[in-house]
């Protein structure tokens, strides 16, 4: 009887498990992920797949720059559609016309 052995093993094949999985195996680990159902079904099929790094302060800016950049090459890599659609923020007070102030300034330096 033969024993398969894997580094990682990862439950769940919805965006998150997916990408642990990618960037497992490109490093070189044998990865087993395990899916429940023969498609995913959860959260990931559901949102609206948007990654949207503006409006985020600091180190967190840099993370969705960051993961923006992940799905552009792994869009170069595999036959999924990445879109760059831009977006609108609408203030609804004068706390968030402030913030928009500020991510405008932010955006021109």
């Amino acid at each position: 009887m033969k024993t398969n052995t894997y580094d990682l093993i990862i439950v769940g094949g919805g965006i998150l498990g997916t990408f642990h999985a990618y960037h497992a195996l490109q490093k070189g680990l044998r990865v087993l992920q395990l899916e429940k159902d023969n498609f995913p079904v959860g959260s990931t099929v559901r949102n609206f797949g948007q990654v949207v790094p503006s409006g985020m302060a600091g180190e967190w800016f840099d993370y969705g720059v960051r993961g923006l950049e992940i799905y552009q090459s792994i869009q170069r890599e595999m036959d999924i559609s990445v879109r760059k659609n831009g977006s609108i923020y609408i203030a609804s007070d004068n706390d968030e016309v402030q913030v928009l102030h500020e991510l405008s300034k932010h955006y021109q330096a």
